[in-house]
């Protein structure tokens, strides 16, 4: 698609214009991901306004930009030539589909970021050299260019830039719209602007209530509407809709925009756009922000998209009938055997016929008559009365049982209508739902997701019944009119809740009402009461009903005693509720739950009853189908809601099946909280079931099982930082649940008065005893926001059957609205890793291969390892350092650069693996040694014997060669050893401090998951001590007087120092995120080293890794690259010079 902008002539008097610029980009060049629903966003976006604006009698003006199109200079002057054309009345939106990430905030604006980081828009070229991504600094900037000569100024940003990590990554959808955080220091220069036009630009937002959220996006004070994707600390997702890849809120708004009935307002459109995205994904809840409380009720573009007409045209082009109305207008193209039926007329408003759609384009269609004939040289009119309610398409994985479902499936549909089907991928089908055998039963999830809908099924037919109760459940969600006429405010929708006196009335925050339980004269904990009120404002009377959709798919038609019930002109109707957190969900951990209240308003009587199920059970998989079907229809309505419970389309009759109806969607949260419990100095105490809590002797708390979403809902910043995000860490819950994670992934903690939290340390830590297992090869990080940092806090390991978790250290209470005395909010983060960890015997010699995948194998048997040495001639020997081991260091050796791999030199790669922190470095060298001799390469071997050896390693193999002998090595190559010794007093230590210099974006490039992983590991070795590391150590004063081995020695050290110089870091800042780890332990060569006085690695100073003994011939020859201790052989700086040495 190239750029397209409509010519701009000089309008009509009357006539207002809608400039937009729409931005999608799928394709990124590397390394940032590639998405694939975003030129679908901007597609769909174009076609409805150029349907539904044109429609309205404004003049279109639009400018796309996909892909490759869409630089940043392209965006900028997309905003500096096509959207300040427009002037006072007209409209100028901006519509940006794509990634959106952060980066380092320059220190002069770090009082407008909490976290000192920048939110930004990541443009096709913005990652390159020499260019950057667009800061929302610059967007402001370029908004308040825009907004100067007073048009109605629309944003909408369908991408998320921090993302708080509080669920597994995908969370329901196919992919996250988050690129990794861009920690190239970006110069003062590249900005659009200076500090003062920013801080004379960006203004105070309104209350949340006001503005119905926080997106995290800096804006500015100029007159504007801002919608986006997510919250500051949720993920925008990519979902299947209609069968392409689609994002979540784009998808739902142009839902709400086509099959609106008459024009909706910015709080109307939030309100569904925002129900239809929590019924398809978790944890993402589009925002809603304006500079004026007025705009709220404003409609969207100013009133430029015209509301669904009262009636479309039917006419005869000499082929087909063709309807004047298409998907922009509600008319939907056919899906299997459903259709989209419309209610034919004419001038006298008789019907004469009735049709189906058979195409629908985006502002066309094409009709089969159905029943009666028409006259091709006369127009006619019609209505919609049915669109297509598809079966749930659902994707069967291949196991036990896979058949044997599919079978029960094809006999369902042979016996009578399915609510379910098989998606067929070759016919453009995508899955909403995937089945998974296990050979015990069928997991059922969406697709993508990593947490199961629902308790298992343990046969065929159960399944099939579950998948019909959520198809049925999704169908009644999902129920709306594109073709109404009634006004929305034709029934008034009022919800007020029950408060105590003094206590601060409850409004409606991101599109929904949160009731949290209110305490009882008994001190106990009860369910909080609230009324809707309906209203009737118009001049007849209308049938309404209110349905209760639990998020465990139930269906209740309850809250009126008879399903519905009429309200005459002008009647109030309050209808008293409460919902509740069920005893079986709380005990494992779920602290709130999501009802939708579905108002349905309509003129005719009509009976809901019909579509009422039960909640699907929470301990137990359903015993056989439940779904309700139900007794016949009684009116138009109810044949419409009985479609809802049917497969196929059915013709509605002529009399009364225009009868109008729509609906209200009303989203309610119960939160029960669970009890604070005080910890005990005497005994251990329960927190909830299976979370035990050991017993402190000095520290005064009360703490509460909490969600990570709950716990850190009103925090200024992402509770997970970024780096930790992009690494791969997902939830860690503390309940021992069957089979998904548990949703209690946090607590929180609050002091009682006068406490103090250094209280916890390493020798008095605060021991939590959970009866949940930890996997062998998963390590957990707790860790807590204290206003200015993340903190690592700890610990976990494994305890006989379950695990305990040591908290080592606690933050500071942070204060906010909902705890103004502050409170600590720990959330538990899991990485698992790959490989990790050791054989259990070693220390091991093995031969390596990289396979063509990147994965690692080991060759173990003695005689085969002799062997292929015995055949080659030339040897590359890796050792690995203080943490991890040889895996990725063997991975190095196959990755290609500006030459050929490392790996193509050599005819067998050799890795030395050993255990590391308890045994001394001189017996692992004496190991190496022994092996090496074993497998042929004693003195006079005759080959080429390269070692590469890091850390630690590096130690390991000078020994090897300077003092113990007997093994000619050609040429040794060390990368960030200490050879004058390492400042860090124990491995946890220094393992402790990397983890929380990565968090706090201090370490601009990003970690595997293997160096993390491994990190986290040597945070579980408490107080190993490095004492033959330590400067002026007896080994090291050994090393230094042994006799020069004469041969080659390069040496590689890393200089990642965090300067102000190098990263615009200053050091004060380091110095506290130190001093909250340990304050009385970090000795004075530790402050020296990590707040930079020396170039260092953050594990070891340049001089020490340089440090050689002099004289020696031939010369050691010194290499500085610029990295970190753990990102060596992930470093192309690194592999370069390997590769430029061993050649």
């Amino acid at each position: 698609m190239t750029p397209t902008a409509t010519p701009t002539p000089a309008p009509a008097a009357a006539k207002r214009n809608v400039y937009a610029l729409l931005v999608g980009i799928d394709a990124y060049p590397a390394p940032v991901p590639a998405l694939s629903g975003c030129r679908n966003d901007i597609e769909a976006i174009e076609a409805l306004l150029t349907a539904r604006v044109s429609d309205s009698g404004h003049a279109l003006h639009v400018r796309t930009l996909v892909d490759e199109e869409a630089t940043r200079a392209a965006v900028i002057a997309g905003f500096r030539d096509h959207l300040t054309q427009a002037t006072a009345d007209d409209v100028a939106l901006f519509y940006y589909s794509g990634h959106g990430s952060q980066e380092p905030a320059p220190e002069q604006w770090w009082h407008l970021e909490p976290d000192h980081l920048d939110e930004t828009l990541v443009l096709h070229d913005s990652r390159t050299e020499g260019q950057w991504d667009l800061a929302d600094k610059e967007l402001s900037v370029l908004i308040a260019e825009v907004a100067a000569s007073d048009p109605h100024v629309v944003i909408v940003l369908d991408c998320c830039h921090s993302g708080s990590g509080t669920r597994a990554p995908l969370e329901d959808g196919l992919a996250g719209r988050q690129a990794p955080t861009d920690r190239r220091p970006r110069p003062l220069e590249s900005f659009l602007f200076d500090r003062d036009h920013v801080d004379e630009l960006v203004g105070s937002r309104l209350p949340e209530r006001d503005a119905l959220g926080d997106s995290g996006w800096t804006m500015p004070d100029a007159p504007h509407v801002l919608l986006t994707g997510c919250r500051a600390n949720e993920t925008s997702k990519e979902v299947v809709q209609g069968g392409a890849h689609r994002g979540a809120m784009s998808a739902a708004l142009e839902v709400a925009l086509s099959t609106a009935g008459d024009a909706l307002t910015y709080r109307e459109i939030h309100r569904q756009v925002s129900a239809q995205v929590r019924r398809t994904v978790r944890y993402q809840s589009p925002q809603l922000e304006t500079t004026s409380t007025d705009d709220l009720d404003r409609p969207f573009l100013g009133g430029a998209v015209r509301a669904t007409p009262r009636y479309f045209v039917v006419t005869h082009d000499g082929r087909n009938w063709t309807v004047d109305g298409g998907a922009m207008h509600g008319l939907a193209a056919p899906v299997r055997d459903e259709q989209t039926l419309v209610t034919i007329t004419d001038s006298h408003d008789a019907v004469v016929a009735t049709g189906a759609v058979t195409a629908a384009r985006s502002a066309d269609a094409t009709l089969t008559l159905t029943t009666g004939e028409l006259d091709p040289a006369r127009s006619y009119r019609a209505v919609v009365t049915a669109t297509p309610l598809p079966p749930l398409l659902s994707r069967l994985d291949p196991g036990p049982g896979t058949e044997a479902l599919r079978a029960a499936l094809a006999d369902r549909d042979e016996h009578g209508p399915l609510l379910v089907a098989e998606a067929d991928p070759e016919s453009g089908e995508q899955a909403q739902v995937q089945v998974t055998p296990d050979g015990s039963g069928y997991a059922i999830s969406r697709v993508a997701s990593e947490r199961d809908l629902c308790p298992r099924a343990g046969t065929p037919d159960e399944a099939i019944g579950v998948l019909e109760h959520i198809a049925a459940w999704q169908r009644v969600a999902d129920l709306r009119n594109p073709g109404t006429h009634l006004p929305r405010d034709t029934v008034a929708v009022t919800v007020e809740a029950q408060t105590a006196p003094g206590e601060e009335p409850f409004a409606e925050v991101d599109g929904l009402w949160r009731f949290d339980y209110a305490t009882d004269g008994s001190g106990h904990q009860q369910p909080r009461p609230f009324t809707v009120t309906l209203t009737n404002t118009s001049q007849r009377p209308l049938w309404v009903a209110l349905l209760d959709l639990t998020d465990t798919f139930g269906i209740f038609a309850d809250a009126i005693a008879a399903g519905s019930m009429e309200l005459g002109k002008g009647q109030s109707h309050p209808i008293e509720l409460e919902t509740s957190v069920p005893d079986e969900l709380w005990d494992a951990g779920v602290t709130e739950v999501t009802d939708l209240l579905k108002l349905i308003v309509s003129t005719d009587e009509f009976d809901p009853r019909t579509l009422a199920q039960l909640d699907l059970e929470v301990s137990a998989p359903l015993r056989g189908g439940s779904t309700v079907r139900g007794a016949g229809p009684m009116s138009s309505l109810d044949r419409l809601l009985d479609h809802v419970g049917t497969r196929r389309a059915k013709p509605v009759g002529s009399g009364d099946s225009r009868a109008d109806w729509f609906t209200v969607d009303i989203q309610v949260v119960a939160v029960r909280p669970r009890p604070g419990v005080a910890i005990r100095s005497d005994r251990q105490v329960e927190v909830a079931p299976g979370v035990r809590i050991a017993p402190h002797p000095s520290l005064r708390a009360t703490v509460q099982l909490s969600g990570a979403p709950d716990a850190t809902r009103d925090l200024s910043t992402a509770p997970v930082p970024g780096p930790l995000q992009e690494a791969g860490t997902t939830p860690f819950g503390l309940i021992s649940t069957r089979g998904d994670e548990s949703q209690a992934d946090a607590l929180v903690l609050t002091l009682d008065g006068g406490a103090d939290p250094a209280a916890v340390t390493a020798a008095q830590p605060l021991v939590l005893h959970l009866d949940r297992p930890l996997d062998p090869d998963a390590h957990v990080l707790p860790l807590a926001w204290d206003g200015e940092f993340y903190v690592p806090l700890g610990f976990a390991r494994r305890s006989g059957n379950g695990t305990e978790v040591v908290l080592q250290r606690l933050s500071d209470p942070v204060s906010t609205q909902r705890s103004l005395t502050g409170s600590i909010r720990i959330l538990f983060r899991k990485l698992v890793g790959t490989a990790l960890g050791l054989p259990p015997a070693y220390p091991l010699l093995r031969m390596a291969t990289v396979d063509g995948d990147g994965s690692v194998t080991y060759e173990s048997e003695p005689s085969a390892v002799k062997h292929a040495v015995q055949a080659a001639d030339a040897v590359v020997l890796y050792v690995h350092g203080i943490i991890g081991d040889t895996e990725g260091m063997v991975r190095s050796s196959r990755v290609s650069g500006a030459v050929a791999p490392i790996g193509d030199r050599y005819d067998v790669v050799l890795a030395f693996d050993y255990e590391n922190l308890d045994t001394p470095i001189e017996e692992n060298a004496a190991s190496l040694r022994s092996m090496l001799r074993d497998v042929g390469l004693a003195s006079g071997h005759g080959k080429r014997l390269d070692v590469v050896a890091h850390s630690m390693g590096g130690l390991v193999s000078r020994h090897l060669v300077e003092i113990d002998g007997g093994v000619d090595v050609t040429h040794l190559i060390t990368l960030g050893t200490p050879n004058a010794g390492s400042p860090w007093p124990s491995v946890q230590r220094w393992a402790t401090a990397a983890i929380a210099l990565l968090a706090n974006g201090f370490i601009p490039v990003a970690w595997p998951v293997t160096a993390l992983a491994a990190l986290l590991g040597a945070v579980e070795k408490v107080d190993t001590a490095l004492d033959e590391m330590q400067a002026q150590s007896a080994f090291l004063k050994r090393l230094a007087a042994a006799p020069d081995p004469s041969a080659r020695y390069d040496v590689i050290v890393g200089n990642r120092s965090l300067a102000p110089s190098a990263e615009g870091v200053p050091t004060g800042r380091v110095a506290r995120l130190m001093a909250r780890l340990s304050p009385s332990r970090i000795g004075s060569e530790v402050v020296d080293l990590v707040f930079f006085d020396q170039p260092n690695d953050l594990a070891v100073s340049v001089k020490s890794a340089s440090t050689l003994p002099a004289g020696r011939n031939p010369a050691p020859v010194l290499h500085t690259v610029a990295t970190d201790h753990v990102s060596f052989f992930e470093n192309p700086e690194t592999l370069a010079v390997l590769a430029d040495l061993t050649s």
